[in-house]
């Protein structure tokens, strides 16, 4: 009778880091007036929600115990709301010192790592294409130092190192990680690129790429979808298309919009036609809900 081989066990992930800093402050996020992970994707559930329950779903999946996970905003953007899924608790961290970059604000949040550690860092501003637990086994099977995906066009979101690769990592000064720690690390540590044909998942950083992010997380090919928030008031006849009215929006009658946010203090007269848009308190934009 042939035998069967046994499950391969996997290390453990102690800390999770979502990279959730860094979103130029005059562009989409103070169009806003929120931070990014606050942004929904559907009626009930906002990005953290989605990286809350792709964190959960990993550690009970990988047999995850303990693991701790940082969400790392800068100092100057609003935080985000975070829950607590039972002993996984969701911890904001600033960058107090500054002028950082991500790889510097990676090594800090890790200070007291011990050596044989595993970090799983990811970049917070994306929605992801696929289980979280998948990507993760693919990094864990490049068996490297520090492992990430090479995809079409790009170097993935997600990467997953050893903890003893942070003391290549400056202690003061400004490091990206991409474009600098990498290369430090690879200097003393085993990189490995494991190759993808897809895309692990869609960035969210702009206003079209939230609504590309939204077309895919919803699947609505052409049909388009609309996120309506509650407390948004959206009046009679108005259509959505490709579109998320905020909580205190508000759109008129017989309104269209079209690939749009209208955030909070934002107003859509009656009748007008808004493409591609953020509209906000300060806009300009009036007129009655008639």
């Amino acid at each position: 009778m042939r035998s069967v081989p046994p499950a391969r066990i996997r290390p453990q992930v102690r800390q999770v880091l979502l990279l959730a800093g860094g979103v130029r402050s005059k562009g989409f996020r103070t169009q806003l007036g929120r931070h990014i992970l606050d942004l929904p994707v559907d009626g009930e559930m906002r990005l953290m929600d989605l990286w809350e329950g792709e964190i959960s779903a990993a550690s009970s999946e990988l047999g995850w115990k303990g693991v701790e996970v940082k969400v790392l905003v800068d100092g100057a953007s609003p935080a985000p709301r975070c829950g607590v899924d039972g002993e996984r608790r969701f911890r904001i961290e600033r960058d107090v010192r500054g002028f950082r970059g991500t790889g510097g604000v990676v090594r800090d949040a890790c200070d007291g790592a011990r050596e044989g550690d595993h970090i799983l860092v990811c970049h917070a501003f994306q929605i992801l294409c696929e289980p979280l637990a998948r990507i993760v086994e693919r990094l864990f099977d490049a068996c490297g130092a520090l492992c990430f995906e090479s995809e079409p066009g790009r170097v993935g979101g997600v990467f997953l190192m050893k903890a003893e690769c942070l003391g290549a990592i400056p202690k003061v000064g400004f490091v990206e990680f991409k474009e600098q720690a990498i290369p430090m690390i690879a200097k003393g540590h085993r990189v490995r690129v494991a190759e993808s044909r897809g895309c692990s998942g869609l960035a969210v950083r702009s206003l079209a790429e939230y609504v590309r992010a939204l077309r895919f997380y919803h699947g609505s090919g052409d049909r388009g979808f609309s996120v309506v928030e509650p407390g948004a008031v959206v009046g009679a006849k108005a259509r959505l298309h490709d579109s998320v009215v905020l909580n205190g929006g508000w759109v008129g009658s017989g309104a269209i919009l079209a690939g749009s946010v209208v955030a909070a203090g934002g107003t859509v007269a009656k009748g007008t036609c808004v493409v591609h848009e953020v509209v906000n308190g300060t806009d300009g934009r009036t007129g009655g809900m008639a």
